[in-house]
């Protein structure tokens, strides 16, 4: 399957724009906050006059409404922020397969496995590929001989050990 950065209609846009739901939860989040404080404000008792005081009560549905714009607020935008990573993962991906995809090379007689090279030292930062699959593993990072092993460094993080018939090449001349 081959991605694109153009819009798609059955999926969406593909490129880098903010996808309009984001914006709206972050939207919803700021509106909240605002009528939070307004309602606060609004609700807020007036001067009780000379020598008296409001008693704790009388602030209630103001301190009510500014905890409830504040939840809200915090509430919408973990929303926001939780779209947001995912469109990132989505978008991640993506890529990782159009890359994946695209270092999948036809093999022919200019590759061969890692256990069949005479002098492996030369493969050290040398993409690898599966032999079975045909895809893209990462750069070969330390080849030992003695133990048939190899670590291959993944270009989305991290490290892979794999046997020396595990791993294939293209031959370097």
């Amino acid at each position: 399957m081959e991605y694109s950065t153009h819009t798609n209609t059955n999926y969406g846009s593909y490129n880098n724009t903010t996808p309009p739901l984001i914006v709206l939860f972050y939207v919803l989040a700021g509106l909240s906050l605002l009528g939070g404080v307004i309602l606060c404000a609004k609700l807020w008792p007036g001067d009780p006059g000379y020598g008296s005081e409001w008693k704790i009560i009388a602030y209630t549905p103001s301190f009510t409404w500014l905890t409830v714009g504040i939840v809200e607020f915090a509430f919408f935008t973990a929303i926001g922020q939780a779209l947001t990573y995912l469109k990132q993962i989505a978008t991640n991906t993506r890529e990782s397969k159009s890359y994946a995809t695209s270092n999948s090379k036809n093999f022919s007689d200019d590759s061969v496995l890692l256990s069949e090279v005479s002098n492996n030292s030369l493969y050290i930062d040398e993409k690898s590929y599966d032999p079975k699959t045909k895809n893209y593993f990462g750069k070969i990072v330390e080849i030992d001989v003695q133990q048939n092993k190899c670590i291959v460094k993944k270009d989305v993080g991290g490290n892979i050990e794999k046997g020396l018939n595990e791993i294939m090449v293209y031959k370097i001349i």
